[in-house]
């Protein structure tokens, strides 16, 4: 008989009949092997849709090459199968990333005002008695630095409008879309046709 061992190396063979630690190493066995496959299965769909949309950018960025805003396409059905919908979901990871970007485009580009700029104020606080937090809440931006010796740590976060998607292609050519796609990828999402 197998032995099923937990992560301890300790046997389960004790709670299990003889009959039902037979059941189980084959379930386990079973189960092992599909998930294998799923694994591989996903892994090569993946590597697939990769491939298709490395494919399909250069299309869709010539396909809505200077046409007006409101005719510009994010949707196609590619082959009656497969749906491929360009989403205006771009990572902007770091300043570095951004000033990346600004240095492709050009500060005075009208795209470039299309990148947006969150700024979030984080406080580390812990060492404050609570109504002295409380206090500091209440006049936050005056007494930061000043009356609590608390320097605050400004995190700058970069975003996309939501014109940018569509006006990337009014104001960029399908060549400068292929090279702007190099350092801030479109996102595409890929779904069965039914």
């Amino acid at each position: 008989m197998s032995q099923i061992t937990n992560t301890n190396n300790l046997s389960l063979d004790y709670l299990l009949k003889s009959k039902d630690s037979k059941k189980v190493n084959q379930a386990v066995k079973i189960l092992a092997e599909f998930i294998a496959i799923r694994r591989e299965s996903e892994e090569s769909e993946q590597r697939l849709k990769q491939m298709l949309k490395d494919l399909l950018k250069p299309a869709y960025f010539t396909h809505n090459e200077e046409v007006d805003e409101e005719w510009v396409e994010h949707t196609f059905d590619v082959g009656q199968q497969l749906q491929f919908n360009f989403v205006n979901a771009y990572v902007i990871h770091d300043q570095e990333h951004t000033e990346e970007i600004f240095d492709l485009l050009g500060d005075d580009h009208p795209l470039a005002d299309e990148i947006l700029e969150n700024t979030k104020i984080t406080l580390d606080v812990t060492d404050l008695e609570l109504n002295e937090q409380k206090s500091l809440a209440k006049a936050i931006t005056k007494l930061a630095y000043e009356d609590y010796g608390v320097k605050p740590e400004v995190e700058r976060q970069y975003k996309t409008s939501e014109e940018f998607h569509t006006l990337r292609h009014v104001l960029l050519t399908a060549e400068d879309n292929m090279e702007l796609d190099e350092v801030l990828p479109v996102q595409i999402q890929v779904n069965v046709i039914e």
